[in-house]
């Protein structure tokens, strides 16, 4: 028997509505993904950020653990490294000063 145009329009009516319905949850649904996205990658940026100052870390105490092993032989070396330093910064202004150059 052939339906009447107030079922079908009822029919596509209830459709309408059940796929509005489904739209709506997918957009929530979307947005609640969104946020923990950005939960998750400014977690990451922080994991990110630890991660490189512990590798900081980790290459100095790898240095000082070359330079010296006990903390008188590293004021040791820092005072020699200093002195170092110093050097350099005096042998950098006289070439700066040589009219030569």
């Amino acid at each position: 028997m052939a339906r009447t145009l107030p079922e079908i329009l009822a029919s596509v009516n209830d459709r309408v509505s059940a796929l509005d319905a489904r739209l709506r949850a997918a957009e929530q649904e979307n947005a609640r993904l969104r946020a923990r996205l950005e939960d998750t990658e400014s977690r990451l940026d922080e994991a990110r950020s630890e991660r490189d100052r512990a590798m900081l870390d980790v290459e100095f105490l790898t240095l000082s653990h070359r330079l010296a092993d006990t903390p008188e032989a590293l004021l040791s070396a820092r005072r020699r490294i200093s002195r170092m330093i110093r050097t350099i910064d005096k042998c950098i202004l006289l070439l700066k000063d040589d009219p030569a150059i």
